[in-house]
């Protein structure tokens, strides 16, 4: 029997495919008891792993021409490391429950989270999503992962078929998903790059979707349906064939919308250029119908990862220079 649920449509569209459950920062990191004694060195560790943090993110701002979108990005993280409600409330943990500096870390970060979800604000929203990012890259020093997110390798391992189901993902996660068929939120405000990114992926995302987390599991058939914003668990046949007929219909419209150069009705010439989100989209058969990229939004690669913002890794900039010029 399908169980349909309720969301809001972030990037349009409609896929079929296996739910897979991105887990929470405290259910992904160690738990570690701590004898008394070892509660001033786990302090030590955890005060080392921030000053290691604000190392790095002061080397992002004075090595690399960031634009002002970015600068304000990074001199945030620099406030945030100092914030009381993360640093001094995870000391407090590390002291009362003589736990791990990581496990304290992500149990604040939880609890920021679920105070965020509570109040619908946008303002909130994005605070919480720089929170989560400069928390991310503390954990990793913490557990020495150099790619700057515990959840990256899960996010990249992913077969194509499936549905990320998630309470929010950050633009920086955004960018190790590759080729999946949709995205499914808990979380009803989620960042603009985050969508922007999809929808240059004709991935759709639907958002604002209740207990999604408790009621999906992993490795459940699910429909998301981001045109009429719902998610339903185990469709049966007839929702099927619904998708897979637009999904064709789709496909045949993707093929013949875009020409480039097209002609008005007094014959001059009108050049058509497509903006470009990431490299991956280079493939897109309408883009490959334009004349060029007219815009690469390269500060998704400054996101990345840290080498990113130093020097631009030259295959993801050239790749689709590469597949333009072979038209």
């Amino acid at each position: 029997m399908n169980q349909i649920l309720q969301g809001i449509p972030a990037s349009e569209g409609m896929a079929m495919g296996v739910a897979r459950l991105l887990g929470s920062m405290e259910q992904l990191v160690p738990l570690q008891s701590l004898a008394k004694g070892d509660i001033p060195a786990e302090i030590a560790r955890f005060e080392a792993a921030i000053a290691t943090s604000r190392r790095q993110v002061e080397a992002l701002l004075a090595g690399s021409n960031l634009d002002d979108d970015l600068k304000a990005l990074f001199d945030m993280q620099l406030l945030l490391l100092q914030d009381p409600m993360l640093i001094d409330q995870s000391k407090e943990k590390i002291q009362n429950r003589r736990i791990n500096a990581e496990a304290a870390l992500a149990s604040e970060l939880e609890i920021l989270k679920n105070s965020v979800f509570s109040v619908r604000d946008r303002q909130i929203s994005d605070h919480f999503n720089d929170l989560e990012d400069i928390a991310n890259r503390l954990l990793s020093n913490l557990m020495g992962i150099e790619n700057g997110d515990i959840r990256i390798q899960q996010l990249t391992e992913m077969p194509p078929n499936s549905i990320l189901v998630a309470e929010t993902l950050s633009p920086s996660l955004m960018l190790h998903i590759n080729g999946i068929a949709g995205i499914a939120l808990a979380a009803n405000q989620v960042s603009d790059h985050m969508v922007l990114l999809a929808r240059s992926r004709d991935m759709p995302v639907l958002v604002g979707i209740e207990n999604v987390m408790s009621l999906v599991q992993t490795g459940q058939p699910l429909l998301l349906d981001a045109l009429s914003g719902i998610l339903i668990i185990k469709p049966d046949e007839s929702y099927r064939q619904m998708c897979a007929h637009w999904q064709q219909q789709q496909s045949f419209e993707s093929t013949n919308k875009v020409q480039s150069p097209v002609s008005t009705i007094d014959g001059s010439q009108i050049e058509l250029w497509c903006n470009l989100g990431d490299p991956g989209s280079s493939q897109d058969v309408r883009i490959l119908s334009t004349s060029g990229v007219g815009l690469f939004r390269t500060e998704f690669l400054y996101r990345q990862t840290e080498s990113a913002v130093l020097l631009i890794p030259h295959y993801a900039y050239t790749s689709p220079l590469a597949v333009i010029v072979e038209k």
